[in-house]
């Protein structure tokens, strides 16, 4: 019973050490996946950093003009004149950032253009003011399409973050999957270390208990008188 044991044990722990590799190749590869979708998470937050930056500055130059057209103070026109040169270099910016992404490239493209439109449309009414007189440029702002445009640059922008949420969420659940999997496979490598060390420490003793056995055979045997 000794030798059939010390005779297997060396194939269980081979077994126990190629399922330990195997365990630890897994876990490897779902570190990787970890490293990559934390990656693409964060290049996704800065995408929505990205648009909320561009809804911030679309709202901030609206406000800017209707400043000016109340006080006619000069200074009200910081923020519009900012955000007219900022706009097209943050929504390029976007564009080159969602470039794996045609569906919300596609949206970017659309809200490049419905904040171009924005644009024109409050120095048109500027250009109003400056060449008429304020009744004229009031006249203009009551066409209401200074606010058909914001309204419908609001609305890309509201479904981009939509679709750029679900995105994200459904990174974080891959995530949180990989990583509860990982765990487990942790102690799945714990579990069959100790079981090494068992195995190891069981072959350890049956070795010893093998020698105890055969020098007391050899004992016995010199104790027999010679007949």
């Amino acid at each position: 019973m000794i030798r059939k044991s010390v005779v297997l044990l060396p194939h269980m722990i081979a077994v126990t050490i190629a399922s330990m590799a195997v365990s630890a190749a897994i876990t490897y590869r779902d570190v990787e996946r970890i490293v990559t979708t934390s990656k693409w998470m964060k290049h996704e937050n800065e995408i929505i950093v990205s648009m909320c930056r561009v809804q911030i500055m679309v709202d901030e130059a609206e406000s800017s003009q209707r400043g000016y057209l109340i006080t006619m103070d000069p200074k009200y026109l910081d923020r519009m004149k900012l955000a007219t040169v900022e706009l097209p270099k943050a929504t390029d910016r976007m564009i080159y950032l969602t470039e794996y992404d045609q569906a919300q490239q596609d949206r970017v493209r659309k809200l490049r253009d419905q904040v171009q439109d924005k644009l024109d449309e409050m120095q048109e009414v500027l250009d109003v003011l400056r060449k008429e007189n304020f009744g004229s440029a009031k006249a203009r702002v009551k066409e209401d399409r200074g606010f058909e445009l914001m309204e419908a640059c609001r609305a890309t922008i509201r479904e981009f973050r939509v679709v750029q949420g679900k995105s994200m969420k459904e990174r974080s659940r891959t995530m949180s999957r990989i990583f509860n999997r990982i765990v487990v496979e942790l102690w799945v490598m714990k579990f069959l270390f100790l079981l090494i060390l068992y195995f190891m420490v069981r072959r350890t003793f049956a070795e010893k208990s093998r020698i105890e056995v055969s020098s007391q055979a050899a004992l016995q045997i010199d104790m027999v008188p010679d007949g």
